[in-house]
């Protein structure tokens, strides 16, 4: 007889909440969490004292404690006698996570950075516990998952989380970030700290998807596993209304697949959809009409979401096309990191230090307590020391570009040196220098070991240089690693020269991360871990392909079973690219653990066998299919590139160009000058000395440069010049350079023409210099060389400042004797010390100096001088390993202050690079053929190019009736992060400032979906300024006022600034009498004086009695039989005179300084009211309740702002029709009702009890 099986039901639902949680909940956590740092944390870490971290700290909280009641649920199930929780059949799985664990722990006990190893590293914070807390979710989920509705549970965890990232990214993306509003930030910040939420900024806008993940490199990983995932249900799941919610997932997965803009998630999910059509090759060939439909459903997305983003989607995945012909050399030569940035090496020894730049050597000395300069021949460099900034600056033209900082880092005596993108820190210690980072710890300058990726250390975003110095790493590390998470401490930070290649100019850059999951393991926890986890991951990719390549799906498990196979297949290709971060990695362990518990339900049921390796091979081999598969993707892929390149990119491409040089003139003169031109400039196009001139004189005379050959024009060239039918030519060399027959052949034709040549290159470019003028300065270049020149061709035709060759060792005589007396405004000086010697440059001592490693450095310098002159939405692309392109260039780029940048060949240097990573450019014209310049160079510079994400809006106040033109430009945030100016097309070209008020403008940007807008302000303009008194005791100080009150057009009144022209001394202030100061308003042309009296102190006079006891009282006097005195009362701005039963205002006119008088509720009659006239600067004026008939002397006192007359008996309101300074008034209880007189200000009134 049979012993009878347990039945004792499965693991019931509530047992699953654990990882449920870590599915659905843990990828949404978002909170801060600020966390003090110091040790080796601080130490590495480039940011503050205090870690805000949003996104990681609180995911390893929630991953550990769900492991660990996972774990607490397991050991209950086991007291309860639950069968089959540890299964047999998975034993290699259990041993190879336990060796796993064994080694990650390990690592971390004998790390030598043992605090991070356990806890983690600020802002990823995955150490040894979160480490341990995934492999425990691996096994839980392996011994508590057991039958198929357990599997829909977790599944649907999984789903209604990524449903609700989905949704947040979707929302990312069209430019409204969930996470930025109000209600958000109440939910991720705690009480104490609701302050900063205004403060926070984020590090992503529109067209970038992060959701809650933190960055999209991170949404690229989860999407990859969750885009296949919901197809395959989608594809296999036979229920209609699954199906149907499924397609909503799946496309919402797909805009987020495509949206995050992460290459490392596009490549992961095509790699697992391509496994996944592999394994339903038979459906595929079944239903071909309803995926081929689908296919184009992802077409169509992926075009959509490309639009959206301005091309941006297709330029990521052009890029990753890029770099891989780039790596494995079909994208021309390797890149030199040393001919690519400005700082060539960096030296200490003892107290001696030394910084090579591309330009100059500077060497200094730190001994006791004095710091010495001196250039590569140890000649000293003086300098100026401002002791309140303890900043310094070099006298040396060549070391002007220099600024050094003397302070402190880190609580030590520290030296900066910063040169454009260089920043450099040293330590100054008695005994030493020493290097230093920007946090102040002492770093190495041994040389950085490197495997690798020589000359492609840019690839993969800096990847190839991040994996080139991590890979020497692993030399320590077969056994055990250096620890969990201690990669960025283990990293060589120190390599400065390599950060500053790779990452564009930021030389301190905290690498801490390397970008590929399986270099992370094998580096913190060791390369034989790496073996555990392949281990695990590739036996479950075997035993997942021999179950589902051709099985024909008929049941949930086997559909659920391929789709988390094809997830976990997602997440290890983008894992290549991608490193393990606790905000995705808790999902894949969980997903792994689920798969192996379906595979092992599977494998169980006797119908569901594995496929035999026959099987395998036949699937494997099924070329035809493969063909078609590959044929399918690969066009899909082209069709969506092709049409991007063509419809919906950012900078289009164009070329001028002819079958030689002088024919590429000639496209160049057709393309600029269509409708003809008055005057035309002909050179050589043999030999560049005589021709590097022209381009200023073209400049002048909006004139496209032609070529001659050694006989002549061709007969193309001679054509072009009669089409452009010019009345007069400028011929630029002598006949050696321009034959003679140049002259007949344009006689022939009608034209007059000048020779303007020399005895050498130096004398013809003066003798072009001398016709130009030289008013706007000049631009001296190496004369024996071209390519300096050709940089400074079109600014400086643009600008009308004449080129000038000069030798290599002086200038010429006859350059001597007119630069000895020539008066010049502005001098630039490109070129290297070696190139223009010091005996040229100190000739010119106010000159400003370009340096560069190479004439392709110097090229973007220059055009970063003239940035604000220069319109770069057009760029013209020349070679410079020949002169005739980039000249005859110059003349078309000059019409529209457009940049023309010079490359050497194909290629692209570092300073070239970063400029077109930066810049907005719609147009790039390439200049010369397929020969000079390749296309594919071309479309490189045209993908680095970055789109409009956003504009600032502009907010302008002019004055009334000033000129003012609509910008040309306007600030605009790239796609790459930065700000740079693009050209704005405006829905109006007129400005009228003739009138007050705000006028609206809106303009468009290209490549933009939005719009630009512009307030203009019209603010009223001054008409008239106040003069005005004081009074002072003879050997007071006194001090003139800052301000002066100003009238506006518009009747309102403003406090400005007024310079003075003199002061009052104390001379003046010790000597009775009245004098008079002038002013000027600043910003206009309006003048005021004042009249300062002083005077010697007498008592007051009063004639009643209620008066002077009330002036008294104010003073503190009303007990002492003193009187008040005149030092006494000048002091008053404000007296309150309210219901003394005053009748008698004499001796209140003493209290000249009075600004604030208040008189209500006495027995005053008009004709009282005449000591008034003696307070013209009178503003606030209160005469309520009392006995007045009259306020004639109200009128004169017109700097009233505030005047309240009303219970009076006064019969006419004409004595107050002029002040119209008024703001508030009171007139009502009166004998008369009449209040026209104030009809002129009644608009201004804020305060009144009467209507008009």
């Amino acid at each position: 007889m049979k012993t009878q099986k347990n039945t004792k039901p499965s693991v019931q639902w509530y047992y699953l909440l654990p990882l449920i949680f870590v599915m659905a909940a843990v990828p949404l956590i978002v909170h801060l969490k600020v966390i003090p740092l110091s040790g080796v944390s601080l130490a590495y870490w480039n940011g503050s004292a205090e870690n805000y971290d949003f996104f990681s700290y609180y995911k390893g909280i929630g991953v550990i404690i769900a492991a660990l009641s996972g774990a607490f649920l397991v050991i209950v199930r086991v007291f309860q006698n639950t069968p089959r929780l540890v299964k047999k059949s998975l034993r290699p799985y259990y041993t190879a996570a336990v060796l796993y664990f064994l080694l990650i722990t390990a690592s971390a006990v004998v790390s030598d950075f043992r605090s991070v190893a356990l806890s983690g590293f600020p802002d990823r914070y995955e150490g040894m516990y979160v480490l341990a807390a995934y492999l425990l979710i691996f096994l839980v989920t392996t011994a508590l998952v057991s039958d198929e509705k357990q599997v829909k549970l977790i599944l649907g965890g999984l789903l209604a989380g990524a449903l609700v990232i989905g949704l947040i990214g979707l929302f990312q993306y069209i430019g409204y970030d969930v996470l930025k509003s109000d209600i958000a930030k109440s939910l991720f910040l705690s009480g104490e700290h609701k302050q900063i939420g205004e403060q926070l900024t984020f590090k992503f806008d529109k067209n970038v998807i992060y959701a809650t993940l933190y960055h999209y490199n991170y949404v690229g990983s989860y999407i990859a596993m969750l885009f296949p995932l919901c197809f395959a249900l989608l594809v296999l799941v036979k229920d209609k209304r699954a199906k149907a919610g499924l397609s909503l997932m799946t496309v919402l997965m797909g805009i987020v697949w495509l949206g995050c803009n992460a290459r490392s998630g596009i490549v992961g999910g095509g790699l697992a959809l391509l496994v996944f059509l592999i394994a339903i090759n038979k459906m595929i060939r079944k239903h071909w009409k309803y995926f081929g439909a689908g296919l184009l459903v992802m077409i169509a997305l992926a075009i959509g979401l490309n639009q959206l983003s301005g091309g941006y989607l297709s330029t990521r995945a052009m890029s990753l096309y890029t770099d891989t012909r780039a790596l494995i050399g079909l994208a021309g030569n390797a890149e030199s990191q040393e001919d690519s940035i400005p700082l060539k090496a960096v030296n200490i020894n003892g107290k001696q230090g030394t910084i090579v730049t591309d330009s100059e050597t500077l060497n200094f000395t730190y001994d006791e307590d004095r710091l010495v300069f001196m250039d590569s021949e140890n000649k000293p460099i003086l300098y100026t020391y401002d002791r309140d900034q303890g900043t310094m600056m070099f006298s040396d033209p060549k070391y002007t570009d220099y600024l050094l900082t003397v302070g402190q880092l880190n609580g030590k005596g520290a030296l900066k040196i910063q040169k454009g993108d260089i920043q450099l820190f040293f330590g100054l210690e008695p005994e030493k220098l020493t290097f230093l980072g920007p946090n102040g710890r002492e770093i190495s300058l041994e040389p950085i070991e490197s495997w690798g990726f020589t000359g492609y250390e840019r690839i993969g975003s800096s990847r190839g240089y991040i994996w080139s110095r991590s890979l020497p790493l692993l030399k320590n590390t077969l056994f055990l690693g250096y620890g969990p998470d201690t990669f960025a401490i283990v990293f060589p930070q120190h390599d400065i020269l390599g950060k500053m290649y790779a990452y564009h100019g930021d030389m301190w850059q905290i690498v801490d991360k390397p970008h590929n999951q399986y270099l992370q393991i094998a580096i913190n926890t060791g390369i034989i871990s790496l073996l555990a986890f392949l281990f695990i991951v590739v036996y479950y990719l075997y035993q997942s392909f021999r179950l589902y390549v051709s099985n024909p799906f008929r049941d949930f498990l086997s559909q659920a079973g391929v789709a988390v196979f094809i997830a976990i297949v997602g997440y290890l290709g983008a894992a290549f690219f991608n490193d393990s971060v606790v905000s995705v990695a808790p999902v894949f362990w969980c997903l792994l653990g689920l798969g192996v518990s379906i595979n092992h339900m599977l494998k169980a049921k006797p119908s569901e066998g594995a496929m035999s390796w026959e099987d395998v091979k036949k699937v494997i081999n099924m070329k035809i299919l493969s063909r078609k598969i590959t044929g399918i993707l690969l066009g899909a892929v082209l069709l969506i590139f092709s049409l991007d390149q063509q419809a919906y990119a950012s900078t289009t491409v164009s070329r001028l160009s002819g079958s030689d040089r002088y024919q590429t003139a000639v496209a160049i003169s057709q393309s600029g000058w269509p409708d003809g031109a008055d005057n035309v400039v002909i050179t050589t196009g043999q030999n560049f000395p005589d021709a590097l001139s022209a381009a200023t004189l073209a400049g002048k005379n909006g004139a496209p440069i032609l070529l001659a050959g050694p006989k002549g024009f061709s007969p193309e060239t001679l054509r072009e010049i009669k089409r452009l039918s010019p009345k007069k030519a400028y011929i630029v060399g002598g006949l050696s350079a321009v034959p003679n027959s140049v002259e007949s052949q344009l006689s022939a034709n009608g034209i007059t023409s000048t020779r303007l040549s020399g005895k050498d290159r130096y004398d013809t470019a003066m003798a072009v210099a001398r016709s130009v003028g030289m008013s706007k300065g000049i631009i001296i270049v190496p004369g024996e060389s071209f390519a300096d020149a050709l940089s400074a061709a079109p600014l400086a035709a643009a600008e009308g400042m004449p080129i000038i060759p000069v030798p290599s060792d002086d200038m010429t005589k006859n350059q001597k004797s007119y630069f000895a007396r020539a008066k010049l405004s502005r001098v630039i000086i490109l070129g290297t010390a070696k190139e223009i010697p010091q005996v040229i440059r100190s000739q010119f001592a106010a000159a400003e100096n370009i340096t560069g490693a190479d004439p392709y450095t110097r090229n973007i310098a220059l055009l970063q001088k003239f940035s604000e002159s220069l319109s770069k939405d057009r760029v013209f692309i020349a070679t410079g390993q020949a002169y005739p392109d980039a000249l005859a260039a110059a003349a078309y780029a000059q019409m529209n202050n457009n940049p023309v940048i010079l490359l050497n060949g194909n290629q692209i240097s570092a300073a070239a690079d970063k400029y077109f990573s930066t810049q907005v450019i719609d147009e790039i014209t390439v200049l010369g053929g397929e020969g000079v310049i390749a296309s594919s160079t071309v479309q490189r510079l045209a993908n680095l190019t970055p789109t409009v994400s956003e504009v600032k809006s502009i907010d302008v106040a002019v004055k009334e009736n000033q000129s003012y033109t609509l910008p040309k430009t306007i600030e605009a945030k790239t796609s790459q992060g930065n700000w740079a100016q693009v050209p704005v097309t405006w829905n109006l070209t007129n400005v009228s400032t003739a009138k007050t008020g705000t006028y609206y403008y809106t303009g468009s940007v290209k490549g933009y979906d939005g719009t630009v807008e512009l307030v203009l302000t019209v603010e009223a303009g001054p008409v008239k300024v106040d003069t005005f008194g004081a009074e002072v005791i003879r050997g007071s100080d006194y001090s003139l006022p800052e301000t002066v009150t100003v009238s506006m057009s518009d009747h309102s009144i403003k406090k400005l600034p007024v310079q003075w022209s003199s002061t009052p001394t104390a001379t003046i202030l010790n000597k009775a009498g009245t004098y008079t100061f002038q002013g000027t308003v600043e910003g206009t042309d309006l003048t005021t004086t004042l009249s300062l009296k002083v005077s010697e102190d007498k008592a007051i006079e009063f004639k009643d009695g209620s008066l002077e006891w009330a002036v008294k009282y104010t003073l503190g006097k009303q007990s002492s039989p003193q009187p008040a005195y005149l030092s006494e009362v000048l002091e008053l701005t404000s007296l309150n005179l309210d219901g003394y039963g005053i009748r008698d205002l004499t001796g209140l006119e003493a209290c000249s300084n009075l600004r604030t008088l208040d008189l209500r509720n006495n027995f005053l009659k008009g004709s009282n009211l005449s000591t008034l006239q003696r307070l013209p600067d009178l503003e606030y004026l209160n005469l309520r309740n009392n006995d007045l008939e009259q306020v004639d002397t109200v009128r004169n006192l017109t700097k009233l702002t505030y005047l309240d007359i009303s219970l009076n008996k006064i019969k006419d309101f004409a004595p107050i029709r002029d002040l119209t300074r008024l703001t508030s008034l009171f007139l009502k209880s009166n004998e008369t009702q009449d209040f026209s007189a104030t009809r002129s200000y009644y608009p201004m009134l804020k305060e009144k009890d009467f209507t008009l």
